[in-house]
């Protein structure tokens, strides 16, 4: 048998990962692009093992703490449970990753190619 912890538990360890481990604050670019928000949530339906639901029915059945869909630079949906707000700091694991990727791809685009402006340096001990 496994024992599920409690939800409200979880989510208040993952929360504040940056005052527990060492962490590195990244200063904001002086030309920020602010997002726009879509003048109304879409519909965003899906499927799953033969089963229709949408973001209310996805968010009731997993443990999701936030979950924002952006389509260019605009917010089509946002939503957050558990307490949580989009002012508070939220760990994000492997999706780090991905916007880590998606911010380099628009460095290089606009044609900011040297490392020193879309990677930090190594840490690396090689």
């Amino acid at each position: 048998m496994s024992v599920r912890p409690d939800t409200r538990c979880l989510v208040g360890l993952v929360s504040r990962f940056d005052e527990v481990f060492p962490a590195r604050t990244i200063a904001r670019d002086a030309e920020t692009r602010l997002l726009k928000r879509a003048a109304r949530e879409p519909a965003i339906r899906y499927r799953y093992q033969s089963q229709d639901g949408g973001l209310d029915d996805y968010l009731s059945r997993h443990r999701t703490t936030g979950l924002l869909i952006l389509k260019g630079d605009t917010i089509l949906a946002e939503r957050y449970q558990y307490g949580r707000k989009a002012g508070q700091r939220m760990t994000s694991f492997s999706m780090a990753k991905t916007i880590v990727a998606v911010l380099v791809g628009v460095a290089l685009s606009e044609g900011r190619s040297g490392r020193s402006t879309i990677a930090p340096r190594s840490t690396s001990r090689s």
